[in-house]
C-alpha cells in the first residue's frame, strides 16, 4: 500500500490496521509530512483546506507527538521516530513479540 498518513481521513485507523494485520514482532515502516509546529499550523489550517477545494484531499499533517501517541493508543511500540530534512517523518514501529512461557 502506498498512501500517505496526510491523505488519510482517520489516520488512527491505519495504526490499528497495522497492528491487527502485523505479525508478532512485525513492524510499521512509515514515511510522511511533518513540520515545526508554525509551520505545521499553517499547513494544517490554510494549505490543506485550500488543497481540498481544488479536489487534492490531503487531510491534515501531524506532529511527531500526535504520532507517537497513534502508537501508544493502538499499541504499538515506537523504535525509531525522526524528523528529517524539515519536512519528513520516519516512523519504524513494531508489534510486541509474544513471550514464550
Amino acid at each position: 500500500m502506498h498512501k500517505q498518513l496526510s491523505s488519510l481521513p482517520e489516520s488512527t485507523e491505519l495504526f490499528d490496521s497495522a497492528k491487527r494485520v502485523l505479525r508478532p514482532g512485525g513492524r510499521l515502516v512509515l514515511q510522511d509530512y511533518t513540520a515545526p509546529a508554525p509551520v505545521l499550523w499553517l499547513m494544517n489550517h490554510t494549505e490543506m483546506p485550500l488543497a481540498n477545494l481544488i479536489g487534492h484531499g490531503d487531510v491534515g499533517a501531524y506532529s511527531l507527538s500526535q504520532i507517537k501517541g497513534f502508537c501508544d493508543t493502538c499499541g504499538l511500540k515506537v523504535e525509531k521516530l525522526e524528523a528529517a530534512r524539515k519536512f519528513r517523518m520516519h516512523l519504524v514501529a513494531s508489534k510486541e513479540k509474544l513471550i514464550d512461557l
